[in-house]
């Protein structure tokens, strides 16, 4: 992911800690758009 724009120093974003269980489920459901 690439941010763009003026204020780059106020752009946050969110990061999640899961299990691999969680994270695979995750990829698996992502893939099927």
């Amino acid at each position: 992911t690439e941010f763009c724009g003026t204020d780059h120093a106020s752009m946050t974003g969110v990061v999640r800690v899961v299990s691999q269980e969680e994270y695979e489920e995750w990829v698996n459901k992502e893939d099927e758009w």
